[in-house]
């Protein structure tokens, strides 16, 4: 299983940004219902079991708000 840390803090949101629902191949991601300190609404996941840990979202989040941790038996499947 993959697990993903949001810094919700760090995040511009998903109205101003959304890049990370943009690169996700399973659309995994949507607004938060609550916003962040700055006023924004961040990135949630809707499934994380459906989340093949391709690191699309960490890879282009430009606020670096997103990290993904595969487990062992994923890294170890896709080498």
């Amino acid at each position: 299983m993959t697990k993903i840390d949001i810094l919700t803090e760090s995040c511009k949101g998903m109205d101003d940004c959304g890049i990370c629902k943009f690169v996700c191949p399973k659309d995994l991601f949507e607004a938060c219902k609550e916003m962040n300190e700055s006023g924004y609404y961040p990135p949630a996941i809707t499934d994380l079991d459906e989340c093949t840990g391709c690191q699309n979202c960490m890879i282009c989040c430009p606020d670096y708000a997103i990290v993904v941790e595969k487990d062992e038996e994923s890294q170890q499947a896709n080498t």
